[in-house]
C-alpha cells in the first residue's frame, strides 16, 4: 500500500469515527441521567447547573431549590413537578411539559419558555424577567406576582390567568390571548399589546401609561375601567364599545379610529387626545375635557358634550361650539 493510499485510509477512518460522535450526540436522552439527578437531589445534591436532560422524564419530581441554571430541558416532562425556588436562569425549556407544575419563585430570567405547555402551573412571584414565552400556552397558570419586564410574550394563551400586581413593563404582549385574565394592579407600562385579545379581562388598577393596545380585538367592548390612567397610550382602532370610562385619564392618548360608541365618558380627561376618525356616535361626554383634543372626522352623532371643554380642540362639528 502506498503512502498516499494508506493517508487516504487514515482520513475515511476519522470521518466515520467522526460520525459515530456525532451520531451519539444525537442520540436520545439516557433515561438514566434523569434517574441519576433525582437519587443526587435525594442525597443532598442541588447543582445540575447546565445539565442535558432534554426530553427526559420528570413528571412529580421534586427539584425545589435546585440549581438548574443553563440547562437543557428541552421537551422535557416536568408535569405536577416541583420546581419552588429552583435557579433556572437561562435554561432551555422549550416544548416541555410543565402542565400544573409548582415554579412559585423560581428564577427563570433569560430562559427559553418558547412553545412550553405551563397549563394551570403555579409562577406566583417568578422570576421571568427577559424569558421568551413566545407561543406557550398559559392558560389559567397563576402569574401573580410575577415578574416580567421585557419578557417576550407574544401569541401566548393566557386565557383566564392570574396576573394580579405583575410587572410587565415593556413586555412583548402582541398577538397574546388574554381573554378573562385578571390583570388587576398589573404593571404594563410601555407594553406591547397590539392586536391582543382583551375579552372580558380585568384591568382594573392597571398601569398602562405608554402601552400599546392599537387593535386591541373585540375586545375591550363594555370594559368598567372608571378612574383608569391611559395617558398617552396608543389605543389605535381599539374597540370601546359600550365602555364605562368616567373620570379616566386618557391625556395624550391615541384614539384614532377608534370605536367609543356609547361609551361612557363622562368627566374623562382627553386633553391633547387624537380622536381623527374615531366613532364617538351616542359617546357620554358630558363634563369631559377635551382640550387641544384632534377631533378631525371624529363621528359625534347623537354625543352628548354638554358642559365638556372643548377650548382649543381642532376640527370640532360647529353645532358643538354654539
Amino acid at each position: 500500500m502506498t503512502t498516499r493510499n494508506a493517508f487516504h485510509k487514515y482520513l475515511l477512518g476519522l470521518g466515520a469515527m467522526g460520525l459515530a460522535v456525532a451520531l451519539l450526540g444525537c442520540a436520545e436522552p439516557n433515561p438514566q441521567d434523569a434517574s441519576q439527578l433525582l437519587e443526587d437531589y435525594a442525597a443532598g445534591e442541588r447543582d445540575f447547573a447546565d445539565a442535558d436532560l432534554a426530553g427526559a422524564d420528570l413528571e412529580g419530581a421534586d427539584l425545589a431549590d435546585a440549581l438548574l441554571s443553563g440547562a437543557d430541558l428541552s421537551a422535557t416532562n416536568l408535569a405536577m413537578s416541583n420546581l419552588r425556588s429552583a435557579d433556572l436562569v437561562y435554561a432551555n425549556l422549550e416544548d416541555a411539559n410543565l402542565q400544573e407544575a409548582d415554579l412559585e419563585g423560581a428564577l427563570l430570567s433569560g430562559a427559553d419558555l418558547s412553545a412550553t405547555d405551563l397549563t394551570m402551573s403555579n409562577l406566583r412571584s417568578a422570576d421571568l424577567v427577559y424569558a421568551n414565552l413566545e407561543g406557550a400556552n398559559l392558560q389559567e397558570a397563576d402569574l401573580q406576582g410575577a415578574l416580567l419586564s421585557g419578557a417576550d410574550l407574544s401569541a401566548t394563551d393566557l386565557t383566564m390567568s392570574n396576573l394580579r400586581s405583575a410587572d410587565l413593563v415593556y413586555a412583548n404582549l402582541k398577538d397574546a390571548n388574554l381573554q378573562e385574565a385578571d390583570l388587576q394592579d398589573a404593571n404594563l407600562q410601555g407594553a406591547d399589546l397590539a392586536d391582543a385579545n382583551l375579552t372580558d379581562a380585568n384591568l382594573r388598577d392597571a398601569d398602562l401609561e405608554g402601552a400599546d393596545l392599537s387593535s386591541a380585538v373585540e375586545h375591550l367592548g363594555g370594559l368598567d375601567l372608571p378612574g383608569e390612567h391611559l395617558a398617552e397610550v396608543d389605543l389605535y382602532r381599539t374597540d370601546f364599545e359600550g365602555a364605562f370610562l368616567t373620570n379616566t385619564d386618557l391625556r395624550g392618548a391615541n384614539l384614532a379610529d377608534a370605536n367609543l360608541q356609547d361609551a361612557n365618558l363622562q368627566e374623562a380627561d382627553l386633553q391633547d387626545a387624537n380622536l381623527q376618525g374615531a366613532d364617538l356616535r351616542r359617546a357620554e361626554l358630558e363634563g369631559a375635557n377635551l382640550r387641544d383634543a384632534d377631533l378631525a372626522n371624529a363621528d359625534l352623532q347623537g354625543a352628548n358634550l354638554q358642559g365638556a371643554n372643548l377650548e382649543d380642540a381642532v376640527n370640532v362639528p360647529p353645532e358643538f361650539l354654539e
